[in-house]
């Protein structure tokens, strides 16, 4: 059977895979967990980490294959001083989506973290790819993409 923490694992692993890796890149980024409560305030550079998944396939008794998609939304605050500062913000995205995610048993209380293994990218999708939406709304300063990659994971289950 799958187990009942598997969600909460990687939801986690997934969120903080993201934030530390992007504030090692740049430290200016404002990072938001999907659903997160936002401030009305807009600022320069929005990064919100997004997936859907996992997708669960039993490969043979109790183990599991699972398929999640990580498409995260970015949105720059437009101004006349770099027009392509939100392609340098997409590089980053794209270069921490590269990396493989380790999932660790994040548990509240804190126990002792374990790591039950890596999500990897899947090869047979087209990889990583950039959705640029440019200015969506006319009377808002702000540009938005996506930068979206397929990931799988095998974990036993109980």
């Amino acid at each position: 059977m799958i187990k009942s923490k598997w969600q909460r694992y990687i939801a986690a692993s997934i969120n903080k895979h993201f934030v530390d890796n992007l504030i090692l890149l740049d430290p200016t980024y404002k990072i938001f967990i999907e659903g997160q409560h936002r401030d009305d305030v807009l600022d320069q550079k929005i990064i919100e980490i997004r997936f859907d998944g996992p997708y669960w396939n039993e490969q043979s008794h109790d183990n599991w294959r699972g398929l999640i998609e990580i498409n995260n939304l970015v949105q720059w605050k437009m101004d006349d001083v770099d027009n392509y500062e939100i392609w340098d913000t997409l590089g980053d995205v794209s270069r921490v989506m590269s990396m493989p995610i380790e999932i660790f048993t994040y548990d509240n209380p804190p126990i002792p973290i374990v790591s039950l293994g890596c999500l990897q990218r899947m090869d047979n999708k087209d990889d990583i790819m950039i959705h640029y939406f440019g200015q969506v709304e006319p009377s808002i300063q702000l540009q938005q993409a996506t930068c979206e990659a397929h990931y799988y994971i095998y974990l036993v289950g109980d």
